[in-house]
């Protein structure tokens, strides 16, 4: 699973709630293994620091968590293109905006949380 968004620090109180929050669940359930790209939080930003981030990366991911929908966007974008998704990895983001809301209706995504 590949989680997409904000960065971490040695500082815990630096690190993004969302992040935190991830973390938690991810704890939950360690037969997910998963990968954290640090992006910005623009689409342009978080796709360039993906293709910094992955470019050794061949085996597809079976979903993408975003830290937001523009972030769950840029990944899925990413992994198309350079083949890391399969047909039915699940494409997540955070905020539940109207684009990501039209993803999800035209299945490109698979759920956005408000």
């Amino acid at each position: 699973m590949l989680l997409c968004g904000g960065r971490r620090s040695i500082n815990p109180s630096e690190i993004s709630s969302r992040i935190l929050a991830a973390d938690r669940v991810f704890e939950s359930y360690p037969e997910i293994d998963s990968v954290h790209v640090s992006t910005p939080w623009d689409y342009e930003g978080a796709y360039l620091a993906l293709e910094q981030a992955l470019t050794d990366f061949t085996e597809p991911f079976d979903g993408v968590f975003g830290l937001s929908d523009t972030l769950a966007l840029a990944a899925y974008d990413y992994g198309v293109t350079q083949g890391l998704l399969h047909d039915d990895s699940l494409i997540v983001g955070i905020n539940g905006d109207p684009l990501a809301m039209t993803a999800v209706w035209n299945g490109v995504m698979t759920a956005t949380v408000a």
